[in-house]
């Protein structure tokens, strides 16, 4: 019995990958130009970047997930890998930015890419059009403390 739940498991995720190791992912978007996601803005480590973006006094956290792609079949694909960097703006807003870092079979490959800047308001995420939306958003916060 063990045996084939073990068979099953491999199955179903090939390479290993039963648990992705949030670390690495993590420690590469900390890295990634910001000039790949935004080519408007000079070089710089994307950290930095969105440290400096939302300013000091605000808190980045960091985490994995698949991108919504997952539907929550059973069906087996490659589901892409984003990183998502976000930032508290009062008690039910969030600010983030969520960059594309490769997949879940293929795992940190090719370019990163902006997946998604956005604004999420009491659980409900929306794209935003750009930096300048999002700096409005930050002095929004900052006037409302």
């Amino acid at each position: 019995m063990a045996t084939r739940v073990l068979l099953i498991l491999v199955l179903l995720f090939p390479g290993g990958c039963w648990a992705l190791d949030d670390r690495e992912w993590i420690d590469y978007a900390k890295q990634v130009n910001v000039q790949s996601l935004f080519p408007d803005l000079e070089s710089q480590q994307f950290e930095a970047w969105f440290q400096d973006f939302i300013g000091e006094q605000l808190e980045i956290k960091w985490r994995i997930n698949d991108c919504g792609e997952q539907d929550g079949s059973s069906r087996v694909r490659d589901f892409p890998i984003c990183v998502r960097a976000s930032t508290q703006l009062g008690p039910h807003r969030q600010l983030g930015v969520m960059i594309l870092a490769g997949s879940y079979f293929k795992w940190i490959s090719g370019e990163p890419k902006l997946f998604m800047l956005y604004l999420n308001e009491f659980g409900d995420m929306r794209g935003l059009g750009g930096l300048a939306e999002a700096e409005a958003l930050l002095s929004q916060a900052e006037e409302q403390e």
